[in-house]
């Protein structure tokens, strides 16, 4: 309970009262005493009619995408015969991120009042919005009375999803791929050219032959399947903070993202989350169930206690993968333990299979050089963005020459950047 305004007046004026009684001896002495029970009185009767009168009810998805904005929304009950004005503030835990700030309301008697509120959430699995707070005015305005409800809203956060704005190139909104196909021979069809001795006759297009007044022909092209496997490291090192979530996060939304993107090409895909052995691993398959099992497991998966080791994980791969396959680790290069082993990794992989590093940039990094020196302690922080670049930059030419492709980009554009070079090389790693 928090006294009002017009509470705190009144107290000052039964204070001079009793002052002034003191003064003047009987029969003022006691005469503050009737103002005081009559208060007493009144802020009684406002927390009679005050309790349980407002309640506070939220309506979340069921299944929100892990770093994605969503509204939920607050419905405010007012079961009283009177207005009433109240201020609300949401508590989140931890793993949630959302508005804190205090709001007022004002809620006609035997009225509902909606609110939407934005939520986004920085962890995976089961999530609580936790405890809401919040004070209502009582009825006579002499106090605001406190209260916290807990109406146990639940909902699941899972890696996020594939849509059309990010590496959905190449493929219609249906989601298929959009060149034709021959159902269950394989084969696409490339293109329509002119008669070539040899062509086989099942091939001529006779429609195109007789509008074009020579012989046409389709031209197939044998329908690649390439082998994927994306790891996702889980050390010690994915726990730093890039924007909104921390690195290992931004992988984990990465890895479900292609997946769903490669099991729509028809590609085989297998998933595996490494810190120093393999903790999780998902059978190299195709289609949905490919997908869908990546996405389970990345949802098991949290960051441990220990530096990674590509070296380990990179043994797996190469018993797991039986022809030519493109391999993408989503890491970090900047320490040069991790950059070492991704280069052992290398010359262990990039003879059979092409190897894709995909990591974070951090644009804060850049923001840090930008500055103006004004302080002893801004030459310093310089001094350090320019040594993690230097170092950075020296791991990745070291990986180039191992013939390891580097892809670098902010964490709200590395899913692209992945996704382009995949549909932009899938032919020629599948073919090669």
């Amino acid at each position: 309970m928090s006294i009002s305004h017009s509470t705190f007046f009144l107290l000052v004026i039964i204070a001079l009262l009793a002052i002034t009684g003191l003064w003047a001896g009987p029969p003022l002495e006691g005469l503050w005493r009737l103002p005081v029970a009559l208060l007493v009185l009144l802020i009684a009767m406002e927390y009679s009619l005050a309790a349980g009168k407002l309640s506070m009810q939220r309506e979340v998805k069921p299944v929100i995408q892990l770093g994605e904005t969503s509204d939920y929304q607050l419905n405010i009950l007012n079961a009283s015969h009177a207005p009433v004005t109240v201020e609300f503030q949401p508590a989140y835990p931890d793993q949630l991120s959302g508005d804190t700030c205090i709001q007022r309301s004002r809620i006609n008697a035997q009225d509902k009042q909606c609110h939407r509120l934005p939520l986004t959430p920085t962890a995976l699995g089961p999530m609580s919005l936790g405890r809401i707070y919040y004070k209502q005015r009582g009825r006579f305005g002499l106090c605001w009375w406190h209260f916290n409800q807990d109406d146990q809203c639940r909902f699941k956060v899972e890696p996020a999803h594939l849509n059309h704005n990010n590496g959905m190139h190449g493929l219609s909104e249906s989601g298929h791929r959009s060149n034709l196909r021959t159902q269950g021979s394989g084969i696409d069809l490339l293109e329509l050219r002119e008669y070539r001795p040899g062509d086989p006759v099942k091939n001529i297009a006779w429609k195109a032959t007789a509008k074009r007044g020579q012989p046409v022909v389709r031209h197939f092209e044998r329908e690649q399947h390439l082998e994927v496997v994306v790891l996702i490291d889980c050390g010690l090192s994915s726990r730093n903070q890039c924007g909104a979530l921390n690195r290992f996060h931004h992988y984990v939304n990465v890895a479900a993202r292609f997946s769903e993107l490669a099991s729509i090409q028809g590609d085989r895909i297998a998933s595996i989350g490494y810190a120093q052995q393999i903790i999780n691993m998902t059978p190299i398959a195709t289609g949905a169930k490919a997908s869908m099992a990546i996405r389970h497991m990345l949802s098991s998966l949290h960051v441990h206690n220990e530096t990674s080791n590509a070296l380990n994980a990179a043994l797996d791969i190469k018993r797991l993968l039986k022809h030519r396959g493109l391999i993408i680790f989503l890491t970090d290069i900047e320490h040069i333990d991790a950059s070492s082993q991704l280069a052992q990794a290398a010359r262990l992989l990039s003879r059979k299979h092409k190897m894709l590093v995909a990591t974070l940039e951090e644009p804060s990094i850049d923001d840090i050089l930008d500055t103006p020196v004004n302080r002893t302690l801004d030459s310093y922080q310089q001094l350090a963005a320019l040594e993690y670049k230097r170092s950075r930059q020296l791991s990745q030419d070291h990986l180039i020459r191992q013939g390891v492709t580097i892809v670098r980009a902010p964490a709200e554009h590395l899913d692209q950047r992945v996704m382009h070079y995949y549909q932009q090389h899938r032919g020629i790693i599948g073919s090669a």
